[in-house]
């Protein structure tokens, strides 16, 4: 899904390849967060939402800490990408001190996690999932973005039969979303 909205931006293909790989990355830090808060049924308490929050922060210095150039750029993204436009993120960025690659991802993990069943929660219709986002825009997301976002995403609805079925199954053969998956499962085991 980044890499169809930065395409719809121009941005260059080298940009864009960035944003992708931080955005199938974003969720790494979550392997520091017990799983039991992740998958939770009930909404969290303030502590247990502190914690989770957290994983942003855990992704960005474990692929800081990889020292591997081409995740470098990756870093803020990940850092980044629970900010929000009116400041009340984890770090308390707001508006344009907020990486806009991260704003970007931000819009795509928005809708992503919208448009999917979580243990606390019924999934959204791509319809709902993008109408949210409008009535978010301003103070979670980018106004602008948000604004360029949902017409991106209604235009490719428009083309699709099941946009979000596309979108899962190109994401369940991606080799990055695939190690991620075997990576969790280990840390499971272990655990």
């Amino acid at each position: 899904m980044t890499e169809l909205f930065t395409s719809s931006l121009e941005w260059s293909s080298k940009r864009t390849e960035q944003i992708a790989l931080a955005a199938k990355l974003l969720d790494i830090g979550s392997i520091a967060i017990p799983s039991e808060l992740l998958t939770r049924r009930r909404n969290l308490s303030q502590g247990e939402r502190s914690i989770v929050a957290e994983h942003a922060k855990f992704g960005a210095d474990l692929l800081a800490n990889g020292r591997l150039e081409l995740l470098q750029a990756c870093v803020p993204i990940v850092r980044c990408h629970h900010e929000r436009w009116d400041g009340g993120g984890p770090e308390g960025l707001a508006g344009e001190d907020i990486p806009v690659e991260a704003r970007v991802v931000a819009l795509c993990d928005a809708f992503d996690s919208l448009t999917h069943e979580r243990p606390w929660r019924s999934n959204q219709s791509p319809q709902i999932a993008l109408h949210t986002i409008e009535t978010d825009a301003g103070t979670h997301f980018d106004p602008q973005l948000a604004r360029r976002f949902v017409e991106c995403l209604r235009e490719e609805l428009a083309k699709a039969d099941d946009f979000v079925d596309l979108l899962d199954a190109e994401a369940f053969d991606n080799e990055y979303i695939q190690v991620r998956r075997r990576l969790s499962q280990l840390i499971r085991k272990a655990a």
